[in-house]
């Protein structure tokens, strides 16, 4: 009996004393990618790495922003904005970040199979009497295939939670609806 409990405690040992290996992104760096994508703006050498925090937000949690525009889920995330409009639909979020939390830039997905159509997306802040400030706005790039693009906040934002509420709006620009928003990653820092 004795040496079944300690074969078995043995087990038990190796199991929670064995590491994995690391992982290797599609661009030989480990654990610092997501998909192979540069996530150098994670890395801060003057702020300890406990401060840098994301806050990912895939386009499928997006809500609509009017009723001409519909959203069908497209896969892995990803949503169509279709729209009796020209310039396409728009969806939104809001954005629940901790108070004097600093917002330091904003990436967002998506994929294109046109090179003319793009996706707009924007880091509002509204004060809840009517008036909206974009903290950031951009483009994707005019090019076929998925892809990511970084807004930088410069100045950096800072969380009022007391007198303003933040959100992230997409809007897509293209001739047809094969243009897919697929989500953002807000990089922030906390006091």
């Amino acid at each position: 009996m004795k040496p079944h409990i300690l074969a078995v405690a043995a087990i038990a040992a190796l199991a929670f004393s064995t590491t994995a290996p690391a992982q290797t992104g599609e661009d030989g760096d480990t654990g610092q990618s997501l998909h192979g994508v540069d996530t150098s703006e994670s890395i801060d050498p003057a702020a300890p790495a406990a401060t840098n925090l994301f806050y990912f937000v895939p386009a499928s949690a997006f809500n609509r922003k009017s009723n001409t525009t519909g959203v069908t889920y497209a896969n892995a995330g990803c949503v169509r904005m279709d729209s009796t409009s020209t310039n396409g639909g728009s969806v939104t979020t809001d954005l629940q970040l901790p108070q004097g939390a600093s917002i330091q830039g904003v990436r967002f997905y998506y994929a294109d199979t046109t090179a003319s159509d793009f996706v707009r997306l924007a880091l509002t802040s509204f004060d809840g009497l009517g008036g909206y400030t974009n903290l950031v706005m951009g483009d994707s790039p005019a090019k076929v295939g998925f892809g990511e693009t970084y807004l930088d906040l410069d100045p950096v934002a800072v969380v009022d939670n007391m007198s303003r509420s933040y959100a992230l709006q997409a809007y897509r620009y293209a001739s047809s609806s094969d243009v897919k928003f697929c989500g953002a990653r807000v990089f922030y820092t906390i006091p």
